[in-house]
């Protein structure tokens, strides 16, 4: 008798799963990717890792893998944030540092600085691959890091190659830019805004919105 109960509840649970894996789609694509995996097609990688990546709030998003795209393509860090490069810089001055500089300049091993010239490859999934597995015939070894330890030096070794020369985020270069332009604005300069035809200093253009340019260069006549 109760090995008839196990049975029916064994069942019962297998069918289930089955239509939720079926029916929800996040189920449904993860699924698909752990079967792409067991067969073989989502090479270079653990399952340990593949599961890591899966897990709901993980900060990973791999589905693309399933329209046929690598791991090196469609994997990027979860720990681009503040916090996460903070992390990342503090583990890699303990276990980095020594070889590859303070600063990421390099010394008995390259510089970190320039992504683009990592000659091992400067993908997220290749700096996560060099760092977990190290690389073989050169004296990178593999630093012993557990998954996320790992994932946050990939992103703080990201974050050394946003910099330029004075040490201002590149991708903060344009904003720095404009917020100096528009630093000195006041409520006059706001309100004469429609008397400077190439400026649009705030959302609606002018207070009494008016979305429009009064710039001739584009009109009806070329257009």
């Amino acid at each position: 008798m109760i090995l008839r109960i196990v049975a029916i509840a064994t069942i019962v649970i297998v069918v289930t799963t089955s239509i939720l894996i079926v029916t929800v789609e996040p189920l449904r694509w993860r699924a698909t990717v752990l079967w792409r995996f067991a067969e073989g097609d989502i090479p270079d990688v653990e399952l340990t890792e593949v599961l890591a990546m899966l897990r709901p709030g993980s900060g990973f998003w791999i589905q693309p893998v399933l329209e046929g795209n690598g791991l090196v393509a469609v994997v990027e860090s979860p720990f681009d944030s503040t916090v996460g490069i903070a992390a990342g810089a503090n583990i890699y001055r303990q276990r980095c540092a020594g070889c590859h500089g303070t600063d990421g300049g390099g010394g008995s091993g390259p510089s970190l600085r320039q992504r683009a010239r990592l000659k091992y490859g400067s993908s997220d999934w290749a700096l996560y691959r060099n760092i977990s597995d190290g690389i073989s015939g050169t004296v990178m070894a593999s630093v012993g890091l557990s998954f996320d330890e790992t994932w946050q030096v990939v992103s703080f070794i990201k974050s050394l190659g946003a910099h330029d020369a004075a040490g201002v985020p590149a991708r903060n270069k344009n904003a720095a830019a404009l917020l100096a332009k528009y630093a000195d604005i006041g409520y006059q300069k706001l309100l004469d805004a429609g008397r400077d035809a190439g400026d649009w200093r705030m959302y609606s253009r002018t207070y009494d919105a008016g979305r429009f340019s009064p710039l001739k260069q584009i009109s009806t006549a070329n257009v």
